[in-house]
């Protein structure tokens, strides 16, 4: 199968770890799995063979933010993955609208903390929420029991 992960930054940090973690074994089952950056944060994943980017500085603004979502949809189309995993609030978000430009019929969000309920945040996570709801991803994969019990409140679909 083929799988593209899409994190948000590349940088050295916690989710990163974890899309690391998931790729390493899911390519030891023999998939082929890339990941895609929105955009470049450090040179922590330049030399990396399976990983690429989308943006090579962070998206300012919302033309930032279109042009970062059309780049990722084109990406994608080009990659013609059969899955898409995203992480994290905005990595949930673009990767699921990307990979629904680009006609992949299978999308799996990654939660790695609790939603908010304020600011910009939280107005991400209700859009992450009313996106699984809807049915634009199919299901959201915790990294532990506690993250999975700040998702108890969600509408089981």
């Amino acid at each position: 199968m083929k799988i593209v992960q899409v994190q948000t930054q590349a940088e050295a940090a916690g989710a990163q770890r974890i899309s690391d973690m998931v790729g390493e074994g899911l390519r030891a089952r023999g998939h082929e799995v890339r990941t895609v950056f929105m955009y470049r944060k450090t040179e922590a994943y330049d030399s990396d063979p399976n990983a690429d980017f989308v943006l090579k500085e962070r998206p300012r603004g919302l033309p930032g933010q279109i042009r970062a979502t059309v780049g990722l949809a084109r990406y994608l189309r080009a990659a013609r993955p059969d899955a898409v995993i995203t992480y994290q609030h905005y990595g949930n978000i673009f990767g699921t609208v990307g990979a629904r430009l680009a006609g992949v019929r299978h999308v799996v969000a990654n939660q790695s903390g609790a939603p908010h309920s304020k600011g910009v945040m939280g107005l991400l996570s209700q859009i992450d929420k009313l996106m699984g709801m809807v049915g634009l991803y199919q299901a959201n994969v915790v990294n532990s029991g506690w993250t999975e019990a700040q998702f108890d409140r969600y509408p089981q679909a």
